[in-house]
């Protein structure tokens, strides 16, 4: 992110990013309310409009209805503008997806994966979806691996051993000149997962994903945290009084697999550290092992570990694509639209 002190270019563009983002948030938004919300002057806002309208950014939508004074014009973004690509790589397969700015899928497909190179397959598939764009204007590209994100580069990931330590995100930015955002798939389905439940007034939320293996992802005060080395989440690390000595998370998870009480019972006692730490106000989980159902049985459970005035709400529901994809959109739209840094 560029860190900037009284560019006015910049301030520009900073200035505008908040109005987009206001857009977003409230559209069919007047000049006055977009100034009063952002905290710029009227005729600030009046030019960075009119400079996005010009543009095709944004487009005015007619005047509302009057108060009794002259009526306004209202705005917002123009969805079409630019289209983001998203890919997650899961299970030898890619998952596309091409979304306008509202998040709309305007488009998907799901590739797999054959023998051979992973960078070369990887751009195939990104050409097959910009192909399908008609042209228009993409604006950035994102992408879930199944492995750790370190700055640019990717670590522990045994299914794609050719990307350990590669830096794939400099690599697409290279080949295609737009930004890219390379995350966690884990990572990017934890802010799929919050975008879907920020209805519910949630601003500390644990995912917890238990299939082959285990992940997690944690957001505190609204944002992911990651952690100094992008290990905040990595619970099949955990050590629990239900495994044997030595015994990961995981491979206690193996051994119970086959019964749901005692899955349930180790969820919980997982459960308990986590919210002694954090005390999420919302844990969602997905899982193969239990059901929607199983929800308030593991409630029951959790409440002999701690008090149930302290527990959040916990839901188990299966993750779908669209959430991956809502994640990798969520991830790129801050990427184009907050590239700017003030600091004083």
């Amino acid at each position: 992110m560029e860190k900037i002190s009284g560019n006015p270019a910049i301030l520009k563009k900073v200035n505008k990013d908040l109005i987009k983002e206001t857009l977003k948030e409230f559209p069919k938004s007047t000049k006055p309310q977009l100034a009063q919300k952002v905290g710029l002057s009227l005729a600030t806002v009046n030019k960075a409009v009119e400079e996005l309208v010009e543009s095709g950014e944004a487009r005015c939508l007619g005047y509302i209805d009057s108060t009794g004074g002259r009526r306004a014009k209202c705005y917002k973004l123009n969805e079409n503008f630019e289209l983001i690509l998203t890919v997650f790589i899961q299970s030898g397969h890619y998952y596309c997806a091409v979304l306008d700015m509202d998040g709309k899928v305007v488009s998907s497909a799901v590739h797999q994966h054959e023998e051979g190179d992973w960078t070369q397959e990887l751009y195939n598939v990104i050409d097959k979806s910009l192909a399908g764009c008609d042209g228009k204007k993409v604006s950035s590209i994102g992408v879930a691996v199944p492995g750790s994100v370190n700055g640019d580069e990717i670590s522990n990931i045994p299914t794609i051993p050719q990307w350990e330590g590669f830096a794939l995100k400099a690599d697409l930015e290279k080949r295609y000149a737009m930004a890219v955002v390379v995350e966690n798939d884990i990572n990017a389905a934890t802010l799929g997962v919050y975008d879907k439940y920020t209805g519910t007034g949630a601003k500390n939320m644990l995912f917890l994903h238990i299939k082959q293996g285990i992940g997690a992802g944690v957001v505190i005060n609204s944002k992911l945290h990651k952690g100094r080395h992008n290990f905040a989440g990595e619970l099949s690390y955990m050590r629990l009084a239900s495994g044997t000595s030595g015994e990961t998370l995981e491979g206690t998870l193996h051994r119970l697999c086959n019964d749901r009480k005692a899955v349930i019972e180790l969820v919980a006692e997982l459960l308990a550290n986590v919210i002694c730490v954090i005390e999420p106000d919302l844990i969602a989980i997905d899982t193969c092992y239990l059901s929607e159902e199983d929800a308030g049985e593991l409630k029951k459970v959790l409440s002999g570990y701690i008090s149930s005035e302290y527990l959040p709400r916990i839901f188990i529901r299966p993750v779908q694509d669209v959430i991956y994809i809502r994640g990798l959109f969520v991830l790129c739209v801050h990427k184009t639209q907050n590239s700017v840094e003030l600091y004083q």
